[in-house]
């Protein structure tokens, strides 16, 4: 007895089946990294692999040393494919010690050689995965590596994946590679929680969307996470004002699931660290809170007296520098140094716009003059972007001591001489130079000299105590011409 199909029951089955016929029609085709042509790099650890073309009508393939003549040698190890040309595994036992080009054989074990060339008749060459990661900087010039350092919040960050891996994405080797769909790159980062997190808020401050950081379709060498204008934002706060992104330590890796080759390709039962996954690499997020100090906390007013302001902010930031909070009518601030190796405009009196440097560092040489008011100065750096970020620092400008002239006084007394010799005699406070006049007369010359304009000097005191000395030497040098004048006339010179 047949069962009779009511209508609606035909209608639920044919609804059925253009729907299936519908979702088969705009299914991708083929879109994977397992199917391989000949000449491909496939890598140890892959698995499910389709090496049915690269292959052709060989049932085993072979492999030579580098030195080997291909041609006219036996090869050192050999492969039985049957079975295996849709699901070929890389398999580690096999091919590590074993890595280069890999021929096709004939029924006799020989190379089935073809081409113009030897590698042209290559199945495949097999590679051992290579992998690392690096923070990067997009702010910086160059590669911007910033692994292992300290960076503020704000720091325009991504990451950089160096593999040798990327090659599976030439269509001409992988003919169903699809950029969409294909990622097998999967990048990982943990905080301070400890939880391992794979998104991250991209885009420009006060314009991100959270991004998935795995299955990045890596296809150069290297390849960056992110860009100039579209980083990993830092300084990213949640409704509540807080960052999202604390200070802290932040370590990250990358990972490879090319073809399951993390599962299957390990290190004595461990993932293989620098083959399928990347070092654990690090960075530290410092807070954006901004900084200000001064080299000195006073500073006696002057023509060239000065002292520098030293910031410490977001790198390729710009900040508001105000001096006793812009307002410095009736008095006379210090200014800035023309010297200065940066250009920071006056926007007001008071007021200087401070553009911060690649390393979020900036100094300001300030000078004073005579004309500088002595007082404290209040010297306050604030965030324009109303993040309420500010800092400040002080400097005292000091009067200081009006200078006094040096004072010189001079006594001169006259002395008898009759030789052509010069006397020097120091003493404590004068100097005391006898020096030979035209009229054969010596004349003591008694200089003293003030050093501290505080210091008082009785000069009365001072004068007798060297006109003693002076008598003193006046009589010796009587003395000593007589001695001269015996010795002269017993030579019969006198």
């Amino acid at each position: 007895m047949r069962t009779k199909i009511s209508n609606n029951t035909r209608f639920v089955l044919i609804t059925v089946f253009v729907v299936f016929f519908v979702l088969i029609m705009i299914t991708p085709v083929s879109a994977e990294l397992r199917t391989i042509d000949k000449g491909a790099t496939i890598f140890i650890g892959e698995n499910n692999l389709d090496i049915t073309k690269a292959v052709g009508s060989s049932n085993s393939i072979g492999w030579w040393a580098s030195a080997a003549s291909v041609p006219s040698s036996d090869p050192i190890k050999t492969i039985d494919l049957a079975g295996k040309t849709t699901s070929f595994f890389v398999d580690p036992s096999d091919f590590v010690g074993h890595m280069g080009n890999w021929y096709p054989l004939n029924t006799e074990g020989k190379a089935q050689l073809s081409g113009d060339t030897l590698s042209s008749s290559a199945v495949f060459n097999v590679q051992d995965p290579r992998i690392s990661v690096a923070a990067r900087d997009f702010s910086k010039i160059g590669n911007g590596d910033v692994t292992g350092m300290s960076v503020m919040q704000g720091t325009k960050l991504g990451f950089s994946v160096d593999t040798n891996m990327y090659v599976v994405t030439n269509p001409q080797y992988r003919p169903n590679a699809n950029t969409a769909t294909d990622g097998y790159i999967n990048i990982k980062w943990k905080g301070e929680d400890g939880q391992i997190q794979n998104n991250l808020l991209m885009g420009t401050l006060g314009s991100t969307t959270s991004t998935s950081t795995l299955n990045q379709y890596v296809n150069t060498q290297p390849w960056d996470f992110g860009t100039s204008t579209s980083y990993w934002v830092t300084d990213a706060t949640d409704a509540k004002g807080q960052y999202v992104y604390p200070a802290g330590l932040y370590v990250f890796w990358a990972e490879s699931k090319l073809n399951n080759m993390k599962d299957n390709y390990k290190n004595a039962g461990a993932d293989y660290t620098g083959k399928t996954v990347s070092k654990t690499m690090m960075l530290t997020l410092i807070s954006s809170s901004v900084s200000i100090q001064t080299n000195k906390d006073s500073v006696i007013r002057g023509d060239n007296q000065g002292f520098g302001i030293y910031i410490f902010a977001a790198p390729s930031s710009t900040y508001d520098l105000y001096i006793n909070n812009g307002d410095v009518s009736g008095i006379t601030p210090p200014t800035v140094a023309a010297i200065s190796q940066y250009t920071f405009p006056l926007m007001s009196p008071g007021h200087y716009q401070i553009k911060v440097d690649l390393d979020g560092n900036a100094r300001i040489p300030f000078v004073t003059s005579s004309q500088t008011t002595p007082r404290i100065y209040t010297f306050k750096l604030v965030d324009p972007k109303g993040t309420q970020k500010e800092a400040h620092v002080n400097v005292e400008v000091l009067a200081g001591v009006t200078p006094t002239s040096t004072t010189t006084t001079s006594v001169t007394t006259p002395v008898t001489f009759t030789t052509t010799q010069e006397l020097v005699t120091t003493v404590t406070t004068a100097t005391t130079v006898i020096t030979k006049t035209t009229t054969g007369e010596l004349t003591p010359i008694v200089t003293t000299t003030t050093s501290k304009p505080t210091t008082t000097i009785n000069y009365s005191a001072t004068i007798a105590a060297m006109q003693s000395q002076i008598a003193e030497q006046n009589a010796k040098i009587e003395e000593q011409g007589s001695w001269i004048d015996q010795i002269l006339r017993f030579l019969g010179l006198k």
